[in-house]
């Protein structure tokens, strides 16, 4: 009898252990996104590349940003897709665009050659867009190109966006940031890239 209070504590403490561990493996999967503040290049296509018929010159609006994605649960789960949705605010009118991504790249390769579009698509590009799998309690990370439908036209104004993701634990897309980038015509001209203003930077520079 005086060793049986040893022996249960032991046992209880043995079943404790092993429920914790079951638990712990169940934890749901629970994503948390990060990006790099998104870099913007407008690509013009002259008919000299299209081939257009009509003498017709446009421009593809694009953007690259990094992600870094985590798992805080321990089962597996998704990044199903990321968009930026943005509003081209203007004296005349204001004007919705919806960006997706297309393309995996090699950053370092990208950045070599990141104003010369046909030049990144054949060097820097891993692969096609798709789903992210992320296991239970690990991390990954990947550097994206969005684009959304090419502008026929020479625009001015604010271009307010914000930058989503979803996951297959939810319905809802979840923000992971916003940004304003002001939209000038020489930009159609001009091969550089644009970086937007960054509110979550910009607020602690401020003095």
């Amino acid at each position: 009898m005086e060793y049986s209070l040893p022996i249960i504590i032991s046992t209880l403490a043995l079943t404790i252990s092993i429920l914790a561990l079951v638990l712990n493996r169940l934890v749901p999967f629970k994503a948390k996104v990060f990006s790099t503040t998104p870099t913007f290049s407008l690509y013009k296509i002259p008919p000299s590349i299209s081939g257009s018929e009509k003498n017709q010159t446009w421009w593809i609006p694009s953007f690259n940003i990094g992600l870094s994605m985590y798992n805080l649960g321990k089962l597996s789960g998704e990044i199903i897709d990321v968009r930026i949705l943005g509003e081209l605010e203007s004296v005349r009118s204001n004007q919705k665009f919806e960006f997706y991504p297309k393309w995996t790249v090699n950053y370092s390769e990208f950045q070599k050659n990141n104003i010369e579009r046909f030049v990144w698509l054949n060097e820097a590009v891993l692969s096609n867009w798709s789903p992210i799998l992320l296991f239970g309690g690990k991390e990954t990370s990947k550097h994206i190109i969005l684009e959304g439908p090419r502008w026929d036209n020479k625009m001015e104004g604010v271009l307010k966006f914000r930058v989503e993701y979803i996951a297959s634990n939810s319905n809802k897309w979840k923000e992971i940031n916003n940004y304003e980038l002001p939209i000038v015509k020489e930009m159609f001209e001009g091969k550089s890239t644009h970086t937007p203003y960054d509110e979550k930077i910009e607020k602690h520079r401020k003095i």
